[in-house]
């Protein structure tokens, strides 16, 4: 089924596109609508790419899922969090906002994060070898990037 909004002022995301129309039908914009199951009007209404919130922290807290998807944020990059299964089950949430997550971070033996955020010994990486591991972990967990954390003025890492 197909459904048309009429009357919307769209914005692409680069330029002001003016007042127009817009069609979608299976949730993907289509070029052509000929015979709209639902026709909406969008006057006084803005149509716009979803928004990213590039950095969060949503630990137990799914209220922000729904209070994101609510305001236009369609993807949300969760930078660390200290319980996989919950990042999992924020994940899980598909009719909220697509969540990316690095799972976990990792740091300096320099770096004073786990003890000021609460992360455990194991985010801190002694060698080329845990660093591997990390990111090998990480990956079977299925992060969609991974994030290491360099602090001034401490910036020295070992290789």
């Amino acid at each position: 089924m197909s459904t048309l909004i009429k009357n919307v002022h769209i914005f692409d995301g680069r330029k002001d596109c003016g007042t127009g129309e817009a069609a979608f039908s299976g949730g993907v914009f289509v070029s052509e609508c000929p015979s709209p199951g639902e026709v909406i009007d969008g006057e006084g209404c803005f149509l716009m790419p979803g928004l990213i919130d590039s950095h969060i922290h949503t630990y137990r807290d799914t209220s922000y899922l729904a209070k994101a998807s609510s305001y236009g944020v369609t993807t949300l990059l969760e930078m660390g969090n200290r319980q996989r299964e919950v990042t999992d089950l924020n994940k899980s949430h598909t009719e909220l906002a697509n969540v990316l997550t690095c799972y976990s971070i990792a740091a300096s033996p320099y770096s004073e994060v786990n003890t000021r955020m609460n992360y455990g010994p194991e985010v801190i990486m002694h060698s080329p070898e845990e660093g591997r591991e990390y990111v090998r972990r990480m990956v079977s967990w299925g992060a969609d990037y991974i994030k290491v954390i360099l602090e001034e003025p401490k910036v020295h890492f070992p290789e």
